[in-house]
């Protein structure tokens, strides 16, 4: 194989044969199951801080504050650490003609709500190099249309090491190696999407286009890769950093990011790529 490359800034070992590839059916049925999870527990935190806050003001007889804090659980990751952690892309998804790096820019849907003054996007099939930005159109885990600024999205190789401090247990890790995606997300126009994922679009895969899975049972409060809901008083001009945290192969070598939208989206079949 050759020799090490650098990859967002870190330089990584050639990968070994990937996995067996997996129907691109499997994959929409792990990904519709991992948004109907995050949603839940979305869900889940939100009517946990709005009865903890209830509950104090009952307590007290004090009429409660305007702000609530943000549940501490509110966001629990939604996929499984396995064995074998990448699978092939959803042979659903069309052979993109963006191998060219063109950023060209082009309107958003009529179907999209989330900008309504028909601001301009990076268009599908675009590539960018990390670090690059990309405004794209993004329906969140809870349904809301917004459009977003994904900028200074790294993508760097962790040590085995790393599953203690981010709170996986060396059983759930097993052999796998953590990678990390980083990036800023700034509300550029669209619905109102605090205490929101609004990332849960982004993907990752190795050179040979084998998906790799996003990790879990991450401890969301890790120093390594804390992940949180969007803040609660995300809005319009607002950013906040976001991390994932993917699970690899010891020998697999992650070399891109995509952004791909909802499944039958222009960006499903034709993705934005930092690489």
């Amino acid at each position: 194989m050759g020799a090490d490359a650098p990859v967002g800034g870190m330089n990584v070992s050639d990968s070994q044969t990937p996995a067996a590839p997996v129907a691109g059916s499997r994959r929409r049925q792990w990904v519709a199951a991992a948004s109907l999870i995050a949603a839940f527990t979305v869900l889940v935190g939100c009517a946990q801080t709005i009865a903890g806050t209830a509950g104090t003001a009952a307590g007290q007889g004090t009429t409660t504050s305007s702000s609530t804090s943000k549940s501490s659980s509110s966001t629990s990751r939604t996929s499984s650490t396995s064995a074998s952690t990448t699978s092939s892309r959803s042979s659903e998804s069309s052979t993109s003609s963006s191998s060219s790096s063109s950023s060209t820019e082009t309107s958003t849907s009529t179907s999209f709500t989330g900008n309504p003054d028909n601001l301009p996007v990076t268009a599908p099939g675009t590539t960018l190099t990390f670090n690059d930005p990309a405004t794209v159109p993004v329906t969140t885990i809870l349904g809301a249309d917004a459009l977003l600024t994904f900028s200074k999205v790294t993508l760097t190789k962790g040590t085995t090491a790393d599953w203690a401090t981010l709170g996986v247990k060396p059983e759930d890790a097993k052999d796998n190696v953590p990678w990390y995606i980083n990036l800023t997300i700034t509300q550029v126009a669209g619905a109102k999407v605090s205490d929101d994922i609004l990332d849960s679009d982004l993907w990752a895969y190795t050179p040979d286009g084998s998906f790799v899975m996003p990790s879990f049972f991450i401890d969301d409060n890790n120093s390594l890769c804390p992940r949180s809901l969007s803040p609660s008083d995300y809005t319009i001009g607002s950013s906040y950093p976001s991390c994932n945290v993917l699970a690899a192969g010891p020998n697999d070598v992650v070399d891109r990011v995509t952004f791909e939208g909802v499944f039958d989206g222009p960006y499903s079949a034709d993705p934005v790529t930092w690489k």
